[in-house]
């Protein structure tokens, strides 16, 4: 879960973020929003990162997790990609995807909740 996540949170913080920032409605609160939900996240990730289930700190941080992972999807489904859409062409919304998929395959597989953004968020 752990890769997966760090993973694409990368890949958003290089393509995703930075195109609503560019072309989105509201762009620079939606990202701003965004992409503290997403620093948030990489902070539990880090403390989950290794320890052991059996660890009294685990559950409640999965817990954590899971509301704020929830919590964000519903953001990005219901206030960003809807803004996104209407800003970008269906081929260009296919290839944004096409570049968040690659990143995806490519990003970190550990949370760095110390390293900011990219330059471009």
């Amino acid at each position: 879960m752990i890769s997966a996540v760090s993973q694409h949170e990368a890949a958003e913080e290089e393509y995703f973020w930075p195109v609503v920032k560019e072309k989105a409605a509201g762009r620079d609160l939606l990202a701003a929003g965004g992409i503290e939900q997403e620093t948030e996240a990489k902070k539990v990730l880090a403390e989950l990162d290794g320890m052991a289930p059996g660890n009294p700190r685990f559950i409640p941080l999965m817990t954590q997790f899971n509301r704020a992972a929830r919590a964000h999807i519903a953001y990005e489904e219901r206030r960003v990609w809807p803004n996104l859409r209407a800003a970008l062409s269906p081929s260009e919304v296919g290839q944004l995807g096409e570049r968040l998929a690659r990143a995806v395959k490519a990003g970190h597989t550990r949370p760095r909740p110390h390293t900011p953004p990219s330059p471009a968020c």
